[in-house]
């Protein structure tokens, strides 16, 4: 999944998708699909294309009947934000009175509120003391990421083991929004940072990723309930 900077909800994944997803989503509505050679990809597209020889093929893959396929879906289609994609498809569940696809925070800090999710960041930088990161030395290995109606705004901190100084964190994000309607976020303290070299192809190329990091503890302040 790549990265857009959406309008409405800042900086997210995207999906690419077919041109009647596409226009569905612009209505407001939302078409369900299915992701073949990358395309998130309508019953009908499925079926113009028979996508569905494509199903278990990995984009490294590809052969030229593949590669021509999606040269025709990529003709129309488009690169929808992810969270636009998920609030379209939570309004057609809403409307229609079935229950929610998925767990929605709608009283979480995002990019909307982006002044406020700032004001946090310096404020608990400037509170407590933290570990520099491997990943991006020399800054404190916390980050602070804004909020979207899948997922609340989220505090990621490393090296913070000690229960004791994990509640006096807690309690201070606690004061910090007790004014603050939009009051949904979650902590995760981990123990350490694991960042790895990834070899990659062809092999004179490499990279590096996170790998299996312990959550120590986790934290959610007025998670919603199902509906």
């Amino acid at each position: 999944m790549g990265i857009i900077k959406c309008p409405v909800h800042g900086v997210q994944g995207f999906e690419e998708v077919c041109e009647h997803i596409d226009r569905a989503l612009g209505e407001g509505t939302y078409l369900d699909g299915r992701c073949f050679l990358e395309v998130v990809s309508c019953v009908r597209c499925v079926e113009q294309h028979d996508l569905e020889r494509f199903a278990n093929l990995a984009l490294g893959d590809w052969d030229t009947s593949a590669e021509t396929t999606y040269a025709a879906l990529n003709a129309t289609s488009r690169l929808h934000c992810v969270e636009c994609t998920a609030a379209a498809e939570l309004h057609r569940a809403r409307k229609s009175g079935r229950p929610d696809p998925f767990i929605a925070y709608e009283s979480t800090l995002t990019f909307v509120q982006g002044e406020v999710v700032d004001r946090l960041r310096v404020a608990l930088l400037d509170k407590f003391t933290f570990a520099p990161s491997i990943v991006q030395p020399p800054s404190p290995a916390v980050w602070v990421r804004q909020g979207a109606i899948t997922c609340p705004l989220e505090l990621t901190i490393y090296y913070v083991t000690d229960p004791l100084e994990q509640d006096a964190i807690l309690g201070w994000l606690a004061k910090f929004f007790v004014d603050i309607p939009l009051n949904q976020y979650r902590v995760r303290f981990y123990r350490s940072e694991n960042w790895k070299q990834v070899p990659m192809n062809p092999p004179a190329i490499c990279g590096f990723e996170r790998g299996p990091e312990e959550i120590v503890r986790e934290f959610c302040s007025n998670p919603p309930s199902p509906r």
